[in-house]
């Protein structure tokens, strides 16, 4: 169930954008932040995202890739606009992000290399 949690209407010191499970829904991340206050995209090319404002903050809750066919580029767009903004973004990791991180283990040189009833089962 996706959330479509935008910046907060209240006068604050800070805002804070917060959108999760776009599970590679490229469609999806792109109309939400065509409403998003504090995220846009830095160009037409829609090549990177930033921040609007100084005091805008972006958190990511988790499941960027899935059934969609942007994961790829939606886990480029994350981690730049991380790289640009660390203080200022937070990635959360949810349980699809970490079922794609397991892979990264199992198929380590190492497992591949010995005999597959000698790895243990997760």
């Amino acid at each position: 169930v996706r959330t479509p949690f935008r910046c907060s209407p209240h006068p604050c010191e800070y805002e804070i954008a917060f959108v999760s499970d776009v599970e590679g829904d490229l469609d999806y991340f792109n109309r939400w932040v065509a409403g998003s206050r504090c995220v846009a995209y830095t160009g037409s090319d829609e090549a990177a995202l930033t921040l609007t404002h100084a005091r805008a903050y972006f958190v990511y809750g988790g499941d960027v890739p899935d059934h969609g066919r942007g994961s790829e580029r939606l886990l480029r767009l994350l981690v730049g606009l991380k790289r640009a903004f660390p203080r200022r973004v937070a990635l959360l990791v949810g349980n699809r992000d970490l079922n794609k991180l397991r892979l990264t283990s199992e198929c380590a040189p190492s497992d591949l290399a010995r005999p597959h009833w000698s790895i243990p089962a997760p």
